[in-house]
């Protein structure tokens, strides 16, 4: 039986100010023994004969400016090769900073949702709006030192909200999916330092999307 493949793509170094894939690569190579994972800081990556070979791609981009993202970030044909790997029948996660695409508007609808920004890093108390959801099976409320995401969903895209999280009272997405094309995207919002994504219950989550995506 094929061993399945996760291509995860990020910043290492001084192209990643806030979120480097060091350390994260590591940790998501082991969360996810099971599959043959590369960990890449090349874009060229995005192209659509290289993602075609592998089962699930995983954006962990750091691809902002001054707390915006970089539209010049994606040359054409890498933007155009995520459209088609996903469309096509690929399956996406962004992960955490992994949204950082949305600077080219293509990309911006393919995430689903607009990243906004978000407060000061705090404790976030998680809770599972789906619990029946292939990747929350099992899944209970737990709390993070986390940063409050926030998010825009102009785009009118349809998307499964999945997880929550509390910040000042009020509930914000932690997770969502939806389909395009004949593929499927999917966010998942922890994930600012390895030592987050460690926690037992975002272990547990990751490695049921991973079943779940490439299933």
């Amino acid at each position: 039986m094929r061993q399945k493949t996760i291509l995860v793509v990020g910043d290492y170094g001084e192209r990643a100010p806030y979120h480097p894939l060091d350390g994260v690569d590591t940790l998501l190579t082991r969360t996810f023994s099971e599959y043959l994972v590369s960990c890449t800081g090349n874009y060229d990556a995005f192209q659509e004969d290289f993602l075609r070979g592998y089962d699930l791609c995983i954006s962990y981009l750091d691809c902002w400016d001054g707390g915006q993202a970089r539209p010049d970030a994606l040359s054409d044909s890498q933007v155009g090769g995520l459209l088609c790997y996903v469309a096509g029948g690929g399956k996406l996660l962004n992960l955490h900073t992994g949204i950082a695409d949305q600077g080219r508007y293509e990309l911006a609808q393919l995430n689903g949702a607009y990243f906004t920004g978000h407060p000061p890093m705090r404790e976030l108390v998680y809770q599972p709006r789906e619990s029946r959801h292939p990747a929350l099976r099992g899944v209970r409320e737990f709390t993070l030192q986390e940063e409050p995401y926030q998010f825009d969903f102009r785009f009118g895209t349809p998307v499964q909200m999945l997880m929550e999280y509390t910040y000042e009272g009020n509930r914000y997405p932690a997770m969502w999916e939806h389909s395009f094309g004949l593929g499927k995207v999917m966010y998942f919002q922890p994930g600012h330092t390895p030592q987050n994504l460690e926690h037992p219950m975002v272990q547990k989550i990751l490695v049921q999307l991973a079943a779940y995506l490439t299933r």
